[in-house]
């Protein structure tokens, strides 16, 4: 009887310690690559590069100990820039001051729970649910993964625990952002590979992607008059994909999510003329982008 209390309590103790273990997010030497799709200058071409972020020295702004962000576009980072500056406190919260903001703001918190609501953001923050946290095996390593919504503008977002969101380290919390769109492709310690976006073969992506995925849609007709038409793959899960078309001035006026039907019909006839942009992203990635004209 009392062998058997002894392991009991050596498994509770081994319970205890797992259920306390926790990999932070902001760590010395620490970088991420991200992906960043843009819409740039008329006429429309969409194109796509990368940014490495690195958390590399320590500083202090106004009795707070920071660490220093830098970025670099370069494939292999030589000359870095700073960008910012960091910080994870002991309640599992990360904050994010840019080099020409007073105040710093939330943009990730650690300690909520699958029902919470947090705001995050700087001055304009929105409030966002935590639909769930799920734990899977990231760097040989059980993490914790969180999985955020913000209703208003169907956006999705997922954290893992110690690599950060699937939208960049700092893409957290950016529902309201118009006018491009930020992923996760690769984490690194002190330049040894931790984290790689299963979607993604490269840590390093620059190119034009209007070719990317096309024969998966497509979009008809250009120039429009009252209707965009998209016929989607019958193979695709069109579950997770979501559409948005904006306005010329990057004002979002079409947000379209949970597509049953294989071919779908837009109906823009309430809007004027002019130059839209359109883009087709599942939870992962944009899959397409595309300037519309409606006459």
């Amino acid at each position: 009887m009392k062998k058997q209390i002894i392991i009991l309590f050596l498994c509770l103790l081994a319970f205890t310690a797992y259920s306390q273990q926790y990999y932070p997010l902001i760590e010395e030497g620490r970088s991420w690559n991200v992906l960043i799709v843009v819409p740039s200058e008329l006429p429309f071409d969409t194109s796509c590069y990368t940014v490495s972020y690195l958390a590399k020295g320590d500083t202090i702004i106004n009795s707070v100990e920071y660490k220093k962000m830098y970025s670099s576009n370069e494939k292999n980072p030589v000359n870095w820039n700073l960008h910012g500056f960091i910080r994870e406190d002991v309640a599992k919260k990360v904050w994010y001051k840019t080099i020409v903001d007073a105040n710093e703001a939330l943009i990730y918190d650690f300690s909520i729970l699958a029902g919470d609501s947090l705001k995050l953001g700087k001055d304009t923050a929105f409030y966002y649910k935590v639909d769930s946290i799920t734990t899977g095996t990231v760097a040989s390593s059980l993490r914790e993964k969180y999985w955020i919504s913000q209703d208003d503008y169907s956006w999705r977002e997922t954290w893992i625990e110690g690599i950060g969101s699937n939208k960049g380290i700092l893409g957290s919390a950016m529902a309201t952002a118009v006018g491009g769109w930020s992923w996760l492709l690769c984490v690194h310690d002190n330049g040894s590979l931790v984290y790689m976006n299963p979607n993604h073969e490269s840590c390093y992506i620059k190119t034009d992607i209007d070719e990317i995925n096309k024969t998966i849609f497509n979009v008809y007709p250009n120039p429009f008059t009252d209707v965009i038409e998209i016929d989607f793959d019958a193979n695709i899960d069109k579950s997770k994909i979501l559409i948005c078309i904006y306005n010329s001035i990057g004002q979002k006026v079409v947000n379209i999510s949970k597509i049953e039907s294989n071919q779908l019909k837009i109906d823009l006839s309430n809007m004027p003329s002019g130059i839209y942009y359109l883009a087709i992203q599942d939870e992962s990635r944009v899959l397409l982008t595309q300037k519309q004209i409606k006459l």
